[in-house]
């Protein structure tokens, strides 16, 4: 499923793109157009997945963080707000309850 968000001129500012599975919601992208970053877009969007996990009855959100592209430091200040990081296989992973 995908969620988007909108900035005030109605363009899309933000998406994300979830897969459900019976325990737990799982981000596959969450992506922010680089122009909306720093406005609270992609904290909105962790909401909405949080809201969508607790109506579904999901105990946690999990997802992967890319650990070797550029902005690796800020997507994991990011997700380190919302939840857990732990790193095994050497990839950084991300646990956020509802």
């Amino acid at each position: 499923m995908k969620f988007e968000i909108y900035n005030d001129k109605d363009e899309c500012a933000g998406y994300m793109l979830l897969e459900a599975y019976p325990e737990e919601l799982h981000i596959v992208w969450i992506n922010v157009h680089e122009t909306e970053r720093g406005k609270g877009f992609g904290s909105k969007l962790i909401e909405l997945a949080k809201s969508y996990a607790k109506l579904k009855g999901l105990s946690r959100i999990t997802g992967f963080v890319d650990t070797s592209a550029e902005g690796y430091i800020q997507r994991k200040r990011f997700f380190e707000r919302f939840g857990k990081l732990t790193f095994s296989n050497r990839a950084l992973s991300f646990i956020i309850l509802p």
